[in-house]
């Protein structure tokens, strides 16, 4: 028999970040199948027996992600509510990053291109290149950092990902400028003018931060549908116990218990109906308008509104066995699943990065080894 796992993935950012993730986990003993969905940045894991969690959690933190293991295997808001909460700060964090950014790279293009504002013509060519390099500074290793810890991770283990490119792009325009500003006197005699490129690294990465900030915004919008869901059922329930009304919250239900509710009240939980006559809103299940009349020994179900009479139910259901928890699992696992043109993106996405990079090496052996001195 199949168990299924839901985990919170951190870090993913790409579609070739997913198709690692899925790797990772899949080379885990008893695991059957894994989908990751980049949107809602969970991954739903098919697995017989037993599964080791910190396992996975080592598996996937050594291609430069990480899980979230879990402490309790429910719906409830508490957690949602948390995930909510970090989502929301790093979204929060993105934005902060990318104002700095933003302010200093129109900074940075402005002192680039600095014949173009006379005001700046006092002063001299390398003032303007320490300026530069000052200000450009918190751009590449705090704005930036971001992009540079990921790259930095997986290249110990040889994983390379979009965060490499931005990381080596960057890199590779500071350096050089820096290196412009340490040893002009090594750029004398040739036919390439000792230039700066502090903008191109700014820039890159407050368009790439820009990026990161819109895909964040989006992604805290995909599991609205799952807040709305949560936000149905009953966060209390009035339970019968030695001929008391006692409330209490709805995680304190237990199978069994015998729960009162009253006219316009939320039905907390599935159960039985024991005692009372009433007609119940079930538009948020069904669809229908109507009310459906409930007579003793009928069903009901959690999160529906009582609508005119007092029942008394018998609790059958509760936590994430509940109907209402049943759905959400399954809205929650329709956005993981992939559709095929899916799955080929996310291959193709995979070996882009190494595509790339090693053009980029090769252009570089050729060059050296049979093109114009160097210093051409």
């Amino acid at each position: 028999m199949q168990n299924k796992l839901e985990l919170n993935v951190k870090g993913m950012h790409c579609a070739s970040c997913v198709l690692k993730v899925e790797r990772a986990i899949k080379k885990i003993p008893n695991v059957k199948e894994a989908n990751v969905n980049l949107a809602s940045e969970k991954a739903f894991v098919n697995y017989e027996g037993n599964l080791d969690l910190n396992k996975v959690q080592k598996e996937v933190q050594k291609v430069g992600y990480d899980i979230e293991l879990p402490s309790k295997e429910s719906h409830e808001m508490q957690g949602h509510d948390h995930t909510a909460m970090l989502k929301e700060q790093e979204i929060k964090d993105l934005k902060n990053k990318l104002i700095l950014s933003a302010i200093l790279s129109i900074l940075i293009l402005i002192g680039t291109y600095q014949d173009l504002f006379s005001f700046l013509s006092s002063i001299s060519r390398n003032t303007m290149f320490i300026i530069l390099l000052l200000l450009t500074i918190p751009v590449q290793f705090y704005s930036g950092w971001i992009f540079h810890k990921v790259a930095f991770r997986g290249l110990k283990h040889f994983n390379f990902d979009m965060n490499s490119l931005v990381t080596i792009g960057t890199f590779a325009a500071f350096l050089y400028s820096l290196f412009v500003i340490l040893a002009p006197d090594l750029f004398q005699g040739t036919s390439l003018k000792a230039d700066v490129y502090f903008d191109t690294a700014a820039v890159i990465i407050t368009l790439i931060l820009l990026g990161r900030y819109l895909e964040a915004k989006a992604k805290s919008r995909t599991s609205q549908a799952i807040k709305k869901l949560i936000g149905l059922q009953a966060k209390t329930a009035t339970v019968i116990r030695n001929n008391k009304e006692i409330k209490i919250p709805i995680e304190e239900v237990k199978v069994n218990d015998i729960l009162l509710v009253k006219p316009g009240e939320k039905i907390p939980t599935d159960g039985i109906v024991i005692w009372g006559h009433s007609s119940v809103d079930e538009s948020m299940i069904t669809g229908e308008s109507m009310p459906v009349e409930k007579n003793i020994k009928n069903v009901v179900i959690g999160a529906t509104i009582n609508k005119n009479g007092v029942l008394r139910i018998k609790a059958t259901k509760i936590g994430k066995d509940t109907m209402l928890a049943q759905i959400i699992k399954l809205v929650e696992e329709a956005q993981g699943s992939k559709a095929p043109i899916q799955r080929l993106a996310d291959k193709i996405a995979s070996v882009f990065v190494p595509i790339v990079v090693g053009i980029a090496i090769l252009t570089f052996i050729i060059w050296y080894f049979f093109g114009p001195d160097p210093r051409f």
